[in-house]
């Protein structure tokens, strides 16, 4: 609530008079109209919303991904090492900022040499790679094909497959299929992948 306080005071000159809502992963805050028993601070800020023509409504925090990731605390993967010294970039000789990464996933320069290799004898993007002037809806850079943003994986290529199901669940924090479909399928693509990262967290034996 201190949040919607804070935007509201920075937008009152832009909202006042105006109908909208305000959407939250929180779901009190829907009651705040009929909560009782306030706090003093609840009070004021209750006096401060009268002034608006709002509804706050809920939703989900997995369908609301970029507020969610806003939420996390950004030190999670780091060691205790890497906290004590974050090292600055400098911008433009201004400032120096730090800055931190949510999640890094590193992947070894082997896996896309044996994806390279691969694409020769597979059935779908064999002949992208052999004539790519006829795939439009893909980009051939440095001998990978990508749709979109996203890496192509060979359907037949299972070990790179494998490695990389092991590297987006196993490797960060074992999250469920939904969050490890949605990690995985934002750099890569291959026929089936959902059924794939569906067999592979049930297979998982520390999350079972």
């Amino acid at each position: 609530m201190l949040a919607i306080v804070d935007c509201l005071k920075k937008w009152e000159p832009v909202l006042t008079g105006t109908c909208f809502e305000i959407l939250t992963d929180h779901a009190p805050l829907t009651h705040w109209k009929t909560q009782k028993d306030l706090s003093p601070r609840q009070i004021r800020w209750n006096e401060f919303l009268t002034r608006f023509d709002i509804d706050i409504h809920h939703i989900p925090g997995v369908t609301n991904s970029a507020t969610d990731a806003l939420s996390r605390y950004p030190y999670a993967q780091q060691s205790p090492t890497s906290l004590e010294s974050p090292e600055p970039r400098a911008t433009n000789n201004e400032e120096e900022l730090d800055l931190y990464a949510l999640t890094v996933i590193e992947i070894d320069n082997a896996i896309y040499d044996a994806i390279r290799e691969a694409y020769k004898e597979d059935s779908l993007f064999g002949p992208v790679i052999k004539n790519p002037e006829q795939y439009p809806m893909y980009a051939v850079n440095d001998g990978l094909i990508y749709h979109g943003h996203r890496l192509c994986i060979p359907s037949e290529d299972r070990n790179t497959r494998e490695e990389l199901l092991r590297t987006y669940h196993d490797a960060q924090n074992r999250f469920g299929t939904a969050k490890t479909q949605a990690a995985i399928t934002r750099d890569y693509f291959w026929p089936g992948i959902t059924r794939d990262v569906e067999t592979y967290v049930r297979s998982c034996e520390s999350c079972a």
